[in-house]
């Protein structure tokens, strides 16, 4: 996301001197709640996948049990 840091980087420090006029900035602020909007989102998202997986998965052994699923 930043690229490579050099090795006499400070960890968690990534606007240097040349950078600091942009790391004041309103938008570069927002792109931490943007990456956490994100992350919601992808969590979320496998959340709902999951489930839809169980639920597919439980509807097709009942009705394979039940004598009523398709012949394959």
């Amino acid at each position: 996301m930043y690229g490579v840091l050099p090795w006499n980087a400070f960890p968690g420090k990534v606007c240097g001197s040349n950078l600091l006029s942009i790391c004041k900035t309103a938008e570069f602020q927002m792109t931490f709640h943007l990456f956490i909007a994100a992350f919601v989102g992808a969590a979320a998202t496998l959340v709902s996948l999951l489930t839809f997986m169980i639920a597919a998965t439980y509807n097709f052994a009942v009705l394979k049990l039940m004598g009523r699923g398709t012949k394959f």
